[in-house]
C-alpha cells in the first residue's frame, strides 16, 4: 500500500510540475508604427468605417487597392490626421499579417 501511495504521490507531483500549455500571441514588430497605433487603428477603423458601411475584412484587398481606398475613405469619414495615421498602420499591420 506505502509503495502505491508513493508511485501516486510521484506521479501527482510530476503532472503539477510539468509545464503548462501556453497560448501563443503574435508578436506585433511594426518598427514604423508603435503597437498602440496599430490598436487604436483598429479601434477608429471598427467605430467610424462601420458607421457608413459593413466593415471591409483587410486582406481581401491589395497594398495598391487600399492606397486607393483609404485616401477617399480618410476624406469620408472626416479622420484627423492621427487617426488617419492610425488607421493607416492597422490596415497596412493586418496585410502583413
Amino acid at each position: 500500500m506505502k509503495k502505491i501511495l508513493f508511485v501516486f504521490g510521484v506521479t501527482i507531483a510530476v503532472i503539477s510540475c510539468a509545464p503548462r500549455n501556453t497560448e501563443i500571441i503574435e508578436d506585433v514588430t511594426d518598427t514604423t508604427m508603435p503597437k498602440t497605433a496599430i490598436a487604436e487603428g483598429k479601434v477608429v477603423y471598427m467605430k467610424k468605417c462601420a458607421a457608413c458601411h459593413d466593415l471591409k475584412t483587410v486582406d481581401n484587398y491589395t497594398s495598391a487597392q487600399w492606397s486607393g481606398i483609404l485616401p477617399k475613405m480618410i476624406t469620408k469619414a472626416e479622420l484627423n490626421e492621427e487617426e488617419a495615421s492610425q488607421v493607416s498602420a492597422y490596415v497596412k499591420w493586418e496585410l502583413e499579417n
